[in-house]
């Protein structure tokens, strides 16, 4: 899971930083995506973002275009565990 942390970690500073060699809508993708992996594959949270702003990010990342099937398969499942334990 540490990797999974420090995936996000990056993401997140490269996709606020305005020199940043990564796309921001890459970067926010990857950003995401390592959250949706540790809630999916380990069951573990890796973010301090509240349920409706996490659920909004997964959300926008699930429907990018440009996204592969096993990564939307992903999110959306990221997406079905957020509204499981909010329910």
């Amino acid at each position: 899971m540490e990797g999974l942390v420090q995936v996000k970690d990056f993401a997140k500073i490269n996709r606020e930083h305005p020199d940043s060699a990564l796309p921001r809508e890459v970067a926010t993708m990857l950003y995401y995506a390592s959250i949706a992996a540790a809630l999916t594959r380990q069951g573990h949270r890796i973010s301090s973002l509240g349920d409706a702003e996490l659920g909004e990010g997964l959300a926008w990342a699930a429907e990018q275009p440009w996204l592969d099937e096993n990564t939307r398969t992903m999110l959306e499942g990221s997406i079905k565990l957020l509204n499981q334990s909010a329910g």
